[in-house]
């Protein structure tokens, strides 16, 4: 319900807790949250469509819908050959995994980062095989042909240097992910609700 005041612009970003009907006490009684501050929903696709809006939302699954087709047609009858393949099959894999993912987990920044990054990397690998594809069909074995591949050559090299940054990335996330953040907006309102009640004594 909570989608149909989200429709263009969305709530703003980390701004679930506010639109979330906290005080509906009764439900909140009868699914055993009564004193628990709803600060997620738990699921990325409600999250984007709330706290950015649904426009936003289908944007982000019609993005993701335009690599998934576009990956379906390039790795469906190939064994990964390839350093370029392996990298564009192995990232197309895990795409798909953290999809699903968020039907049961929360977008955070520290793994949305990542995802961004290896999706993109992702579009490269899938430019970079089309590109030899039409440069092998176009010049048979030609000087064009090796030219291309040298081409080819130094876009592996950039896949590399991205993969390398993407690793960089998910060790710093892994090094920081217990970091002393308050894990709901508890301790913000409470701190909030302190300072009020000092104010006014």
């Amino acid at each position: 319900p909570i989608l149909k005041k989200t429709l263009i612009l969305g709530s703003g970003p980390d701004t679930f807790a506010f639109m979330f009907p906290q005080y509906d006490y009764i439900a909140g009684a009868q699914n055993g949250f009564a004193s628990t501050l709803i600060t997620k929903p738990h699921n990325t696709y409600l999250q984007i469509g709330i706290q950015t809006g649904v426009l936003s939302l289908l944007s982000y699954i019609g993005f993701y819908i335009c690599y998934f087709v576009e990956s379906v047609r390039i790795y469906r009858k190939r064994e990964g050959i390839t350093f370029t393949e392996r990298c564009g099959l192995g990232i197309f894999i895990s795409s798909i995994c953290y999809m699903v993912a968020g039907l049961i987990n929360d977008s955070t920044i520290g793994v949305s980062v990542i995802f961004w990054t290896f999706l993109g990397l992702g579009y490269a690998c899938n430019h970079l095989i089309l590109k030899n594809e039409v440069s092998i069909l176009e010049n048979h074995m030609g000087a064009k042909q090796r030219e291309s591949s040298s081409k080819i050559a130094k876009g592996n090299w950039i896949v590399k240097i991205c993969i390398f940054i993407g690793v960089v990335l998910a060790l710093h996330f892994l090094l920081h992910i217990k970091d002393g953040e308050p894990t709901d907006g508890r301790a913000i309102f409470e701190t909030n609700a302190i300072l009020t009640s000092q104010t006014a004594t």
